[in-house]
């Protein structure tokens, strides 16, 4: 095509495109041969909530202002383009500057970190059979195309979901499309049968999938809707109605060596806080008798005293009181249990769950107005994220509230 000689430099005549309102645009690998099997779509039933992608509108409003000269546009009031609106160092600058560096070591630095991930892409082999890598291999690499660089550890998980769930699409015979691959009925018929399988799936999964479907099909930037922090779901604590019942089921094992165990794990659950695996280390020499009551030396994970709630004493005396109690007194006498077998132990005797005893202990004592220095020393917490969790359940009247506020409670 030969360039013209004169410069026009009034408004330009928009190029014809054979592109309607409504057409579909195929963005991707073109299909080949060995995707013919692929042709099918899953079955009704399965997807029939499935949402079918927005059709591409090439004859919206910015894609006039976009054709139409700068001149014109700002004749019209039209407003400026983005990286026009902000000086630099401000919102508009900050976001221009972001994908333009200044310096050299900057683009050095971006091209580096863009061929890596290339790399990384490209020499990803999973283990799966050589049929379905052949045919799965063009979809994922356009797929990872679209969705951009990212940072190794989010590629990766990224390359590990999408393949595992392609190669459920390609078991099925389904069609290895973005829409197909990554709708909700799919992805949870395809974790439903990991399930049943018994195969441990990753937590994860899901907030990575959810992640590829916004950059592939909505066209958001990878992580937009996930900077949040994700709120942690944690068991609901014991009400002080089922604390009778907890008692009652320690008691009433006919087995001594289960009586002291059951009276172990509900006296250090719910009067100590401690978890599994740090029950299951206490010996008979950890526990300490003081002025105010009992304490419990943990020599596990993270080493500390915490003093007993007085409620719970009389159970951890009935353990250390039963006369086969040996060095150690959760478990077989005289070894080390593994921390399972607190679980274990609380499922088949229909026990009370040693996550939901800890929550307990911590509710307990945010609801007395704790410090939170000391319960977090006490709690064996590095941070105390984990508390804003069980914030739900602190309930206090308005007349204790009062007082606490007031320093009626306070320790000087």
């Amino acid at each position: 095509m030969e360039a013209s000689s004169e410069l026009s430099v009034g408004p330009q005549r928009r190029a014809e495109t054979q592109l309607k309102p409504g057409n579909r645009v195929h963005v991707g690998p073109q299909p080949t041969v060995d995707d013919a099997r692929q042709a099918r779509v899953p079955d009704a039933r399965l997807l029939s909530n499935t949402s079918e992608t927005p059709a591409l509108d090439c004859s919206n409003e910015v894609h006039r202002e976009a054709t139409s000269d700068f001149a014109d546009l700002v004749g019209r009031d039209a407003v400026r383009p983005v990286d026009t609106q902000f000086p630099r160092g401000r919102s508009g600058g900050a976001r221009h500057s972001a994908s333009v560096p200044d310096h050299a070591s900057d683009i050095s630095a971006v091209l580096d970190r863009t061929r890596r991930w290339s790399k990384q892409v490209d020499d990803y082999a999973p283990r799966i059979s050589k049929e379905a890598w052949s045919v799965i291999r063009p979809h994922l690499l356009g797929w990872m195309e679209k969705i951009g660089p990212a940072p190794t550890a989010l590629t990766k998980g990224l390359l590990f979901n999408l393949t595992r769930l392609a190669v459920h699409c390609f078991e099925q015979g389904w069609a290895l499309d973005p829409e197909t691959v990554l709708s909700e009925p799919v992805v949870e018929h395809h974790i439903s049968i990991r399930a049943r399988k018994g195969q441990v799936d990753n937590p994860h999964a899901r907030t990575s999938l959810r992640q590829a479907r916004l950059a592939l099909i909505d066209g958001e930037q990878l992580g937009v809707k996930f900077t949040a922090r994700q709120q942690h779901r944690s068991p609901a604590p014991f009400a002080p109605s089922e604390y009778a019942g907890i008692e009652s089921w320690a008691k009433s094992r006919r087995d001594p060596h289960h009586r002291r165990t059951a009276c172990a794990i509900a006296a250090l659950g719910m009067g100590a806080g401690l978890r599994a695996e740090e029950m299951v280390g206490v010996r008979r020499s950890d526990v300490q008798e003081g002025l105010g009551g009992l304490s419990v030396q943990v020599t596990v994970n993270r080493p500390r005293l915490v003093p007993l709630l007085h409620d719970w004493e009389p159970l951890l005396r009935t353990a250390l009181d039963q006369p086969d109690a040996g060095d150690y007194l959760i478990g077989v006498t005289g070894k080390v249990s593994n921390g399972n077998y607190v679980g274990e132990f609380t499922t088949t005797t229909g026990g009370p769950s040693s996550m939901r005893m800890r929550g307990t202990w911590l509710v307990t004592h945010l609801q007395f107005g704790t410090p939170l220095d000391l319960l977090l020393a006490t709690a064996g917490n590095a941070t105390p994220d984990s508390f804003q969790r069980y914030l739900d359940y602190v309930s206090r009247d308005t007349d204790s509230a009062d007082r606490l506020m007031r320093g009626a409670g306070m320790v000087r």
